[in-house]
């Protein structure tokens, strides 16, 4: 019966092991690729799930341009309700200028 030792690789010790010794590993042993390979995929996303992903975003991608054309588009109509009443303000402000003048007409003619 074998005994197994659990020891605990330093941060360096597993950049050596994936830059040097996997590869090293790999190019005695090539049928071992598949094995790690699929060790690795258990923690890594596959490209169909990356893929998906990327679809998603793009997807949420298009979603928020059309939101944005349309709050642009509703910004614009705000304005243009703005540039109304402000229209609306400034004949308001004339004719008040107006019944102005004519108090000040009809009160110049009583001060003579």
């Amino acid at each position: 019966m074998a005994v197994m030792t659990r020891f605990r690789l330093t941060d360096e010790d597993m950049l050596d092991l994936f830059d040097e010794q996997l590869p090293s590993l790999l190019e005695r042993r090539p049928e071992l690729e598949t094995r790690i390979y699929h060790a690795f995929m258990k923690t890594f996303a596959t490209k169909p799930e990356v893929a998906a992903i990327l679809a998603e975003l793009r997807e949420h991608r298009s979603e928020f341009h059309e939101f944005r054309a349309d709050v642009n588009q509703r910004f614009d109509q705000v304005d243009q309700r703005f540039e109304q009443v402000d229209q609306r303000f400034e004949q308001v402000d004339q004719r008040f200028e107006q019944v102005d003048q004519r108090f000040e007409q009809v009160d110049q003619r009583f001060t003579l």
